[in-house]
């Protein structure tokens, strides 16, 4: 190796060992949610919020991989009315979510009074 490769690798070495290990992949967010989808047309009920243009997915019985737990019907429909009651009074919800294959995930859901 010359120098040169050398100086050019020392930053590369310095900011993949500054880098965490295992970043968590799970989020939360505060939001206010302008669509709700409930879908049982699919072959397993879905539930898809929006907040803008992101999307916010649940499914039922099945899990995409990245950690995510799939949720029961019970918890689906939870979800729901927390998403419908926050877009017909325009409050906030926490959503605790996981990307994974370029979908947001939900986990968890929080309906707030006002935002954190």
């Amino acid at each position: 190796m010359n120098t040169r490769t050398i100086a050019l690798l020392i930053p590369l070495f310095a900011i993949v060992a500054s880098s965490p290990a295992s970043a968590d992949p799970n989020v939360t967010i505060n939001v206010t949610i302008d669509k709700v989808q409930y879908r049982t047309f699919t072959a397993t009920p879905d539930l898809i919020a929006f907040s803008g243009s992101v999307g916010f997915w649940a499914t039922v019985g099945t899990s995409p991989g990245c950690s995510v737990l799939a949720p029961s019907l019970d918890t689906l429909k939870i979800w729901a009315s927390l998403f419908q009651e926050a877009l017909l009074s325009g409050k906030f919800v926490s959503i605790h979510y996981t990307p994974c294959n370029n979908i947001n995930w939900i986990q968890a859901v929080m309906l707030q009074r006002v935002q954190n």
